[in-house]
């Protein structure tokens, strides 16, 4: 497909015309080839997020649902079936909060399909390979068991539940988990700017150690060190020292809960994504010991543990990326 005259389209705010430009080049075969979704998934994904930027998430969900149909009724009754992951995972994550049957489902679909994908490719190498473990460290198996997590140990009302699990993923994060890394630089300025200047040492401190386990891929210190750096972190935020006098200087998951509790009382995170990370973390690191006593549908194993610390660690990030522009804007 020619790039310049999608980026032309692009540019120009004729989202419109940029999708049927995309559907005419693969019903032709031109330049794109629907048999692998890598080559087109990314102009889906520049349609989808201008979609999600300049209008709203319905019709970000309506772009993902049309083109859905698209796949299913004009491309698979040339090419067979394809692989139709990304979509249902993007459709699920978007779902999530306000549907979370219709969220779960989605997911499921796109487990489904991964797995179908996984399993074809090495069969045409004519090698086996564990498919159901190459699986659970895809986003959507991921993302499934993060909400079942949620669902199983979170005590608050189904609205309280709801609310967190919309926030968990953000829709701008990437599919493939966006980024490995977010710039320290970037992270250590961010704090710099949200907390007084007197915590500031022993937060940098912190920080040091949770990216050296992170680094080194030690997923339980990862995520103990991100609940220490969380509850320093609130901890030294104008107003909190107080409201903690009398429950010692440990960093406890009781403690930190306490901390978001005050900081919803008192006002509030600055976004719901900012909101539902602090809690995530909180909730893995409490259950991180008892996780098989959860039997959960999709287990979290070593592996699929080692995703998520990386994940939250990429969250924590750019949470206090967020955090501290909102800051500097006001």
């Amino acid at each position: 497909m020619p790039i310049a005259k999608f980026d032309q389209l692009l540019d120009t705010g004729r989202l419109d015309e940029a999708v049927s430009l995309l559907k005419e080049r693969l019903l032709a075969a031109e330049m794109l080839n629907p048999v692998d979704d890598g080559t087109y998934v990314p102009y889906c994904d520049r349609i989808a997020y201008r979609l999600l930027a300049e209008r709203d998430q319905r019709a970000f969900v309506g772009f993902w649902e049309d083109f859905l149909r698209f796949v299913r009724e004009e491309l698979e009754p040339i090419w067979g079936r394809l692989h139709k992951g990304h979509i249902y995972f993007l459709l699920g994550v978007a779902k999530i909060g306000e549907d979370t049957a219709a969220a779960r489902q989605s997911l499921e679909a796109a487990v489904a399909e991964d797995r179908s994908a996984v399993a074809g490719g090495w069969q045409a190498q004519g090698q086996q390979a564990d498919v159901e473990a190459i699986v659970t460290m895809f986003p959507g198996y991921i993302t499934l068991t993060l909400l079942e997590l949620m669902e199983n140990t979170f005590t608050g009302s189904r609205q309280e539940k709801d609310r967190l699990c919309q926030g968990m993923v953000p829709l701008h994060f990437d599919v493939t988990w966006g980024p490995r890394e977010v710039n320290p630089v970037l992270v250590r300025e961010a704090v710099a700017t949200a907390v007084p200047r007197v915590s500031l040492d022993r937060l940098e401190r912190i920080y040091r150690e949770l990216q050296a386990v992170h680094t080194q891929r030690l997923p339980h210190a990862a995520v103990c060190l991100a609940g220490h750096f969380l509850t320093a972190l609130l901890a030294a935020l104008p107003g909190l020292e107080a409201g903690l006098a009398g429950q010692g200087g440990g960093v406890s998951s009781d403690r930190l809960d306490l901390l978001l509790q005050k900081v919803d009382a008192g006002g509030g995170f600055p976004s719901e994504t900012i909101r539902s990370t602090y809690h995530l973390i909180e909730i893995v690191g409490k259950n991180m010991i008892s996780l098989d006593a959860l039997a959960l549908k999709h287990p979290i194993t070593p592996g699929v543990f080692g995703q998520i610390a990386v994940l939250l660690k990429i969250l924590l990030d750019m949470s206090l990326i967020e955090w501290a522009e909102s800051l500097r804007s006001q």
